[in-house]
């Protein structure tokens, strides 16, 4: 059964025990991501972990931007529409802001950080029209 937690809506998230789980992705991602809700009125996120992997999903309408970690990789930002099949997914090519991708050190808070930020500063430049559109 995965574990799904909804967050509040002020600046202090509430990840209960997620944020023992994943920590130095989880908090780093929601800061780098709330320009989606900000900005780009998408609802707040929700947090999921399904086994070793843990996803933040941000949902407007019928759109969806994922968010997708899983230990030692760095982490997938995925688009969603609608569909019954896998091609109306699209993975946007984003900057990681890393110098040498092959040397990710996924449990440092900073390089988390520090790649998540550039993932979302791309993905806001790069997928404008999708996170915008009404």
């Amino acid at each position: 059964m995965p574990t799904v937690i909804n967050l509040n809506s002020e600046a202090h998230y509430t990840v209960g025990s997620m944020a023992h789980v994943f920590p130095y992705f989880v908090t780093p991602c929601l800061e780098a991501f709330s320009f989606l809700v900000a900005r780009c009125g998408f609802d707040e996120p929700t947090v999921e972990q399904l086994g070793r992997e843990c996803f933040i999903r941000y949902q407007k309408g019928n759109r969806w931007v994922s968010i997708a970690y899983e230990p030692g990789c760095v982490p997938i930002v995925e688009l969603f529409t609608p569909s019954h099949d896998i091609k109306h997914r699209r993975i946007p090519h984003l900057q990681t802001g890393l110098a040498k991708p092959r040397r990710f050190a996924d449990t440092d808070e900073s390089q988390q950080r520090l790649t998540l930020q550039s993932q979302a500063a791309d993905l806001e430049t790069v997928e404008r029209e999708f996170l915008f559109e009404t």
